[in-house]
């Protein structure tokens, strides 16, 4: 009898302590092994993209009332077209002389020459060249009509492909720069070289006739032309016929003033159609870099 209510027991606890377990039954799986290609790929028939880049020169003054609509106006086509604009402000003339609480000088001997050469002062500030070209009938342009010489010149295949590499020692402010040039096409023209240097964000007064009051005592100057590195008008690196991956390299030799901030100075390049004087590409590149 005491079998029997031990049998009876221990069939009670079996049962109430195991779960019974209805299908569909969920059976593990072992995880498949996957294996990946490390292996680097080199698209050998990887083209680069060259682009045709404009020099913007804005002719200018700090006592030029108006100037700041030129200014503002560069700063949109820089927003709008971003490294193919290479701006480069020209101050020259009558308006960049110092005068009373106008402290500041930035004038320049390559600027007064290009000013002299080209007559922009006299056209009357503000004004600009875009390449120094007349591809919209006129050489020297009001800042109204920079957009659509801009997008006219873009169009354009370029020919020339700019490289700058600089190599700058920031205790002796010794600048080395190599300039190399590769032709994108064949051209059948005396090329020149012209390499420029210019100082960014500068703080001085300027004149707003848009401001109220119109003299501005913290305004910020960009793209400033600082000098030639290269002479005003440069060197010539090909005459003749160049032909497609023809290169040359320039290397030239500066010191940067104590007065400039070398952090936000950059070199300009440019090579130009020595008959024409159009330029047909530009870069621009800080001296850091």
């Amino acid at each position: 009898m005491k079998n029997i209510k031990l049998l009876t027991v221990l069939f009670a606890f079996f049962y109430t302590a195991c779960d019974i377990v209805e299908s569909p039954y969920m059976i593990e799986q072992e995880k498949p092994i996957v294996i990946v290609d490390t292996t680097d790929t080199i698209d050998t028939t990887a083209v680069i993209e060259y682009k045709r880049k404009i020099l913007l020169e804005d002719y200018t003054g700090h006592r030029c009332g108006n100037c700041p609509k030129a200014h503002e106006k560069l700063a949109e086509l820089i927003e709008t077209y971003g490294e193919q604009i290479i701006p480069m402000a020209v101050h020259t003339g009558f308006f960049a002389w110092p005068l009373g609480t106008y402290t500041a000088d930035y004038q320049t001997s390559v600027g007064n020459e290009l000013d002299a050469y080209f007559g922009n002062s006299n056209a009357g500030l503000p004004n600009g060249m875009v390449n120094r070209s007349s591809i919209t009938g006129e050489l020297i342009l009001s800042y109204t009509s920079w957009t659509a010489a801009v997008d006219q010149i873009l169009q354009a295949t370029p020919e020339i492909h700019i490289e700058i590499t600089n190599a700058y020692d920031s205790t002796s402010r010794a600048l080395t720069v190599s300039v190399l040039t590769k032709a994108l096409t064949d051209i059948s023209k005396t090329l020149k070289l012209a390499v420029y240097i210019s100082e960014d964000s500068i703080t001085s007064m300027q004149l707003d006739y848009n401001q109220d009051p119109q003299d501005i005592p913290n305004y910020t100057h960009r793209h400033v032309l600082r000098g030639a590195i290269n002479s005003t008008w440069g060197d010539i690196i090909a005459t003749g016929n160049l032909t497609v991956d023809d290169e040359t390299t320039r290397i030239y030799s500066y010191s940067i003033n104590n007065s400039w901030n070398h952090y936000h100075c950059d070199v300009v390049a440019f090579v130009y159609d020595s008959e024409s004087l159009e330029i047909i590409q530009a870069e621009m590149l800080n001296i850091f870099e």
